[in-house]
């Protein structure tokens, strides 16, 4: 059986089975969250946001993984529309200006705890 094995920086490791993913989607909604993981850097990101929620903003993203901000908006648009994470806009108080911050969504949590449960 194919398995997707996603490993978070803190030290977990999930594998998830495709079929999983199958009995919890349609079948466009499977599209779209298999292309999201079917990128290593994508996994990456997807990892490092899980283990620092509740949220990580898009500079500490482009940071960590020494990405260009066309590179980082791709990766990330691409994991928002497979509803692997989800962005909010907020305005730190030590900042003039509004910064994205992205957390994982529930489908991740619920994909993660269908493939434990089983």
């Amino acid at each position: 059986m194919y398995i997707i094995t996603i490993r978070f920086n803190r030290g977990s490791l999930i594998r998830v089975s495709p079929l999983v993913v199958f009995k919890m989607l349609n079948s466009e909604e499977n599209l779209k969250v298999f292309h999201a993981l079917d990128h290593p850097k994508r996994l990456e990101i997807l990892s490092y946001i899980y283990d620092n929620n509740p949220s990580v903003s898009y500079s500490d993203i482009k940071t960590q993984f020494n990405l260009s901000d066309g590179n980082v908006s791709h990766h990330l648009k691409v994991l928002l529309e497979a509803t692997l994470i989800k962005n909010e806009w907020r305005k730190p108080e030590d900042r003039e200006s509004d910064y994205s911050f992205y957390s994982v969504t529930e489908l991740t949590r619920e994909i993660t705890r269908q493939y434990s449960a089983e």
